[in-house]
């Protein structure tokens, strides 16, 4: 049992052991922005494994962080971790000291895995991915790709492949050396803001989601066939008509996209920026116009092509 810890352990990080009878075992922890080593060595006395707990010595500059994953590299010597300031970390086990850090992003670094070659692959809360090379004090990034979502996780898999999951509920294979990746499968975890089906079309269904994307789902296996991302805004009322998509969204705008081809895409059309004070919260559309509601207690209408206000409604006391 370790004692004296408050925080949340981010990470335990075993190094090899040796082949011995009595081996020694070597682990280390972090928590918050204190690293351990952990040794257990044999008591000969009492015939069984005692726990020797040390704390790595951290330059004199103020070195602070809060670390996130981390292993121990294959010889057993160094260990390796990221930070919650998006950077790379070294510390020698041997010594129980501090040796470098490389700085990888502007967000927080989340995941790292070893490759086969001694790279290190690390993954960041932005979806940015890159490969880092070196040893002791010579570290440098080697190659960088992004994915959409958070980096949530990175597994080795079979020879030069790796997986690697999002946050935004995708799974990914990817190759280590080139970080050419492929789709497995796509599973949204957001928040759904609105539903809709395609005219003509009772086999697929359109989602709009807090993460600004729209959604097409085959309700004939419910497996998701495309993800198209609209906005950086959260999206909040949708409707169809004809060959386009009438989108509004929290920061007030109204989106209309032109649906075309299988697989479907969206081409931007019309764009109303600041359609009412605060988020649209319903759409409706008809041959003569668009009508829209918001949180600001008023109804407009607009016209279809061009987007001008035609009237609005202010009689509502609530959106």
């Amino acid at each position: 049992q370790v004692s004296g810890s408050t925080r949340r352990c981010a990470f335990i990080a075993w190094a090899p052991c040796g082949r011995s009878q009595h081996r020694q075992y070597v682990f280390c922890t972090a928590d918050g922005p204190v690293m351990r080593i952990h040794k257990l060595n044999f008591d000969r006395g009492s015939l069984s494994y005692r726990m020797a707990t040390e704390t790595f010595v951290l330059p004199s500059s103020g070195f602070v962080r809060n670390y996130s994953d981390g292993f121990v590299e294959s010889s057993g010597v160094f260990l390796v971790a990221t930070t919650d300031a998006g950077e790379f970390t070294v510390f020698n086990i041997s010594s129980g000291v501090f040796r470098h850090t490389l700085r990888l992003f502007g967000s927080r670094a989340l995941c790292m895995a070893p490759l086969e070659n001694g790279e290190v692959l690390v993954g960041s809360s932005n979806g940015t991915i890159s490969v880092v090379g070196g040893r002791d004090l010579e570290w440098s990034e080697k190659r960088q790709t992004t994915v959409p979502g958070a980096v949530l996780n990175v597994c080795p898999g079979l020879g030069k492949n790796l997986l690697v999951t999002t946050q935004s509920g995708e799974l990914f294979d990817m190759n280590a050396d080139t970080l050419e990746k492929s789709l497995i499968s796509s599973n949204p975890t957001c928040s759904i803001t609105a539903v809709a089906f395609r005219p003509g079309d009772s086999e697929t269904a359109l989602t709009l989601t807090a993460t600004g994307c729209i959604h097409a789902w085959s309700l004939g296996d419910y497996t998701l066939l495309q993800n198209i991302k609209c906005a950086k805004d959260a999206g909040t009322c949708m409707a169809v008509r004809g060959d386009r998509v009438y989108t509004g969204w929290a920061t007030g705008g109204i989106l209309v996209h032109e649906m075309s081809g299988t697989p479907m895409t969206l081409k931007p059309v019309l764009h109303i920026p600041n359609a009412h004070r605060g988020a649209v919260t319903t759409i409706s559309v008809n041959e003569y116009g668009i009508v829209s509601g918001g949180i600001d207690c008023v109804v407009r209408v607009w016209h279809r092509t061009s987007g001008q206000m035609v009237m609005q409604f202010t009689d509502h006391s609530e959106p």
